[in-house]
């Protein structure tokens, strides 16, 4: 009897889903949590995916990316659908080297067509631009606290709530991520002596945590097995973040270490984007 590698076959035996194979997921922003999702929603039989990144693999993002050294100066989307296309030929991997927004000026279908947006940026005031944008269609919005202080995932489903409802205004730091489990008003961004460019200190266990929640999320919403609006932190170990003279935010002492929980009640009243939308 010859090997059988159709999707009929390889997608349930491997623990995927049929279902998932007719579905198409946009991922805007692949570095470290993008890529993990890229890579989760692969394994789990996403049928096709289109990936929106402008950026090179830098050399000092090796370790917390799905790509390697051997990817490094290439596009980070053209690495991506390399490698999957190739571990996976019964899946459809397209990609945009090129911001969102020319993206969507250029060829928005690219984008919209999707049953499902994932918005991995790393950028707030660019997130929140895109869900202003992108208004009622699915999104699922992934991001980092800095040091392994947590992971966020939000998605939003028939009900209200949305990324724009978790901003609130500080009357000396401005607008806020009250979401966040550090306190506002602080910078992390460091830099290496004699090297160029600055990065975000955070490590490949904390971005393919939060990529795999944001990834479930995608396959529940997808199945319509959760039809809510859904917020899921969780709190990683505060010491390092502490003893480097950061201040966490009210919200993370509300957690305990390593406690993961879901919220559905954050919408905001006269939400803008999502306002209209039923409770």
């Amino acid at each position: 009897m010859p090997d059988r590698f159709d999707p009929e076959f390889l997608l349930p035996r491997g623990g995927a889903n049929i279902e998932l194979k007719t579905k198409r997921v946009a991922i805007i922003g692949c570095g470290a949590v993008g890529s993990y999702v890229v890579q989760h929603l692969a394994a789990a039989g996403v049928g096709e995916l289109r990936l929106v990144d402008p950026e090179d693999l830098a050399n000092g993002n090796c370790h917390r990316h799905v790509l390697g050294v051997n990817n490094v100066g290439i596009k980070k989307v053209k690495g991506l659908v390399e490698e999957f296309s190739e571990k996976y030929p019964h899946q459809i991997c397209l990609e945009k080297a090129q911001r969102v927004q020319e993206v969507l000026a250029a060829e928005p279908a690219f984008v919209l067509e999707a049953d499902i947006i994932v918005v991995a940026l790393g950028d707030e005031t660019l997130a929140l631009e895109l869900n202003r944008t992108l208004g009622a269609r699915r999104q699922i919005h992934a991001w980092l606290d800095p040091m392994g202080l947590g992971g966020h995932v939000l998605s939003t489903g028939d009900h209200r709530g949305c990324f724009e409802c978790l901003f609130k205004r500080h009357p000396d730091y401005g607008l806020y991520n009250a979401a966040s489990f550090a306190a506002p008003g602080q910078s992390f961004q460091r830099s290496f002596a004699g090297c160029a460019g600055v990065f975000t200190p955070f490590g490949a266990l904390d971005a393919s945590r939060v990529a795999g929640i944001a990834s479930r999320q995608v396959v529940n919403l997808l199945l319509q097995k959760e039809r809510r609006s859904l917020l899921v932190s969780w709190l990683g170990d505060r010491r390092s973040f502490e003893q480097n003279g950061f201040r966490v935010s009210a919200r993370a002492q509300s957690f305990a270490v390593e406690e993961e929980r879901f919220e559905t009640a954050f919408a905001a009243d006269g939400c803008p984007v999502c306002g209209s939308r039923q409770p």
